[in-house]
């Protein structure tokens, strides 16, 4: 997708079945991969995550769009404009749009709810290393954060700061720690059908 100058994004799409055939808008999944997804092989994007389960599911009602970064750090700026560009190219609901993400994809998704919490229904944040600045911002943005209890990589410390940090704004979050070792949270918790039930009670006004 083409950001302008020279600046383009390389995405994985996935469409429901039924897209085609319906002219109703459908709720979109901005799924951001991990920085070991980075790189210039956009195959490293159904790696880990949402992505690498998508071609064994069928009817999942939504639209999830998988941009590859070449760069282990998400430019912010980018993927606002990456989500213009597929709010303008693909039928999709704009009440109803949720971002996740794993590792350094759970930061960039808590950083673009930061910049653009009046665009953003639900995140839900997987496996965070660091906190990002300015977390009061996106108050309004409900979430749901995973977590392995104990990740010798990543601690579950961030995580529940940053729980506290939301809560403490009057944020609406609930964190959900597993209790193992590791740093791959998110193999569990894209297989949870109760995440996407989750998202579609949310709808930004």
């Amino acid at each position: 997708m083409d950001l302008g100058g020279s600046r383009e994004i390389r995405y994985l799409l996935y469409l429901p079945d039924e897209y085609a055939s319906s002219a109703e808008p459908w709720p979109l999944i901005l799924f951001l991969h991990g920085g070991g997804e980075a790189g210039e092989d956009i195959r490293l994007v159904k790696r880990e995550g949402l992505p690498r389960l998508l071609d064994h599911w069928k009817h999942f009602p939504f639209v999830v769009v998988s941009p590859h970064s070449l760069r282990k750090a998400w430019s912010i700026p980018e993927l606002s404009l990456f989500l213009d560009r597929v709010e303008q190219t693909y039928r999709v609901d704009r009440a109803r749009i949720y971002v996740t993400g794993l590792s350094t994809g759970a930061l960039a998704t808590l950083r673009l709810a930061i910049h653009s919490p009046e665009r953003i229904a639900a995140i839900a944040p997987v496996t965070l290393h660091r906190l990002p600045e300015g977390l009061c911002r996106m108050k309004p943005v409900p979430v749901w954060a995973f977590h392995n209890a104990r990740d010798g990589r990543a601690p579950a410390r961030v995580m529940k700061k940053m729980a506290d940090a939301l809560k403490a704004c009057g944020g609406d979050v609930q964190l959900t720690l597993y209790p193992v070792e590791g740093h791959d949270a998110w193999s569990q918790t894209y297989n949870r059908s109760d995440l996407y039930e989750w998202f579609l009670k949310h709808r930004r006004p």
